[in-house]
């Protein structure tokens, strides 16, 4: 049987902190493809981010786009997780 691929456990391994989405960004994206785009490219970026927490629970840099050269994860802020528990 082959089970369901889990997005929240898959990408685990790659974690970092931040503080919100806009940290995030401006933290492990690249700037020449993100601040190097404009300031709507930002918003568009951080507002992607927001969406994927929301719908999925955490949201991804890819290798190409992350300063580190490596997939880097972001499952939230422990303020919002626990403001996310309370709110069940």
């Amino acid at each position: 049987m082959i089970s369901a691929w889990n997005a929240l456990a898959a990408w685990r391994k790659y974690q970092v902190t931040a503080c919100d989405c806009a940290d995030f960004i401006a933290r492990f994206y690249k700037p020449e493809r993100s601040v190097g785009r404009g300031p709507a490219c930002v918003a568009s970026l951080i507002a992607a981010c927001e969406d994927d927490l929301r719908a999925d629970g955490v949201t991804i840099i890819s290798h190409h786009d992350s300063v580190t050269g490596q997939i880097v994860s972001f499952y939230g802020s422990e303020e919002q997780e626990l403001s996310d528990e309370t709110n069940q």
